[in-house]
């Protein structure tokens, strides 16, 4: 700049190269519009917010195939937890999201 002064800008991805750390995670639901689902984004937003992460919100509409895309999505983000609620029956998905080392943690709705 013209008054010397140097204008930095933080870039994430070298940080989540060196560290490991995307400082990412990505909530993988069934339905955005959902109060159950809705009340679950807004408290793991705030939640990982306050530890300086970022959310990315995938959301299924309940098909099988957009549950696994939303899973190729999220680690191709390089996200470093996946928080999910599901019902797929065939879990190799998810075995690939332990393979790479991810944290998964399952949430589900309490029925009655």
């Amino acid at each position: 700049k013209a008054d010397g002064k140097m204008c930095y800008e933080q870039n994430n991805v070298a940080l989540a190269l060196q560290s490991g750390k995307s400082k990412t995670g990505g909530l993988r639901v069934p339905r955005v519009d959902s109060s159950f689902f809705g009340s679950i984004i807004t408290g793991s937003e705030e939640e990982l917010n306050a530890h300086n992460y970022s959310v990315i919100i995938c959301q299924t509409h309940g098909d099988p195939k957009k549950e696994i895309a939303n899973i190729d999505t999220l680690l191709n983000s390089q996200v470093d937890a996946v928080f999910i609620s599901t019902s797929m029956k065939d879990v190799s998905a998810l075995e690939r999201v332990l393979k790479k080392g991810v944290s998964l943690i399952f949430f589900r709705k309490k029925k009655n």
